[in-house]
């Protein structure tokens, strides 16, 4: 069906974007994340399913485009969804904070999104923002962002491939409450390898983290976000927020 894959969901076909424009994007070594205080990131779990990414690397980056131009910051602990499932290539519960190592000192290219109060059916346009691998297959040098617009589950299920509808309607219920689905203006792609993890972003409320796509980049046209309502009782709770 839809995968999250080894190398991770990256933007196709991208607007260049300015740090101080999206000062809460935080970057991993294989993934995108968002700063939600000064102690506290968060992104996808499956961003960990390697457990050298957990244990080993420990950093993350913030404050720039690039990884050149940000600072880099360390982690001492991560937190991952306690019902996070891997099934079938669809991540369920997708949600994973980062504990950092010292407190984030907040400036014009670093600071925190919102949380979302309560659950709600997404349908003005959202900007989703990361970067990564693009449409020319190579790191992209830019932090680049994309519009798109949330859509209902009938919406949704029509624009996936036949192939898969039956498996989507198997478990329909769950998916909607613990995603949103969304799709960029127009015939576009959209998500595609490598920023799993990055925030999608409504009114300066982060409502999702990069989840899952379609198998194919170039075809795909749906993006599926871990939606951080849904879970926002659990983040606060681990948080203190």
């Amino acid at each position: 069906m839809f995968r999250v894959g080894e190398k991770f969901e990256r933007i196709l076909y991208g607007e260049i974007s300015r740090i101080e424009d999206f000062p809460y994007f935080a970057g991993l070594v294989n993934c995108g994340a968002a700063i939600i205080s000064d102690r506290h990131l968060i992104t996808a779990a499956h961003c960990f399913e390697d457990e050298s990414v957990r244990v080993y690397i420990r950093h993350a980056y913030v404050g720039g485009e690039t990884t050149k131009n940000s600072q880099v910051v360390k982690y001492k602990n991560v937190i991952i969804h306690p019902a996070y499932l891997l099934y079938d290539n669809v991540p369920y519960n997708d949600v994973a904070i980062i504990v950092l190592a010292a407190p984030l000192m907040f400036s014009k290219k670093v600071q925190p999104l919102k949380l979302p109060e309560r659950m709600g059916n997404r349908k003005t346009s959202m900007v989703f923002v990361g970067r990564g691998i693009d449409e020319t297959g190579e790191i992209s040098k830019e932090l680049k962002s994309m519009n798109v617009k949330g859509l209902t589950v009938k919406e949704c299920i029509t624009l996936i491939p036949p192939y898969y509808r039956k498996y989507y309607h198997q478990y329909l219920d769950i998916l909607a409450k613990m995603n949103i689905c969304a799709k960029r203006p127009g015939n576009r792609p959209g998500l595609c390898n490598g920023d799993s993890g990055s925030p999608l972003v409504e009114d300066g409320v982060l409502v999702g983290l990069a989840s899952f796509g379609g198998a194919e980049c170039a075809t795909s046209r749906l993006g599926f976000y871990s939606n951080v309502a849904y879970h926002v009782e659990w983040i606060k709770n681990v948080t203190g927020l």
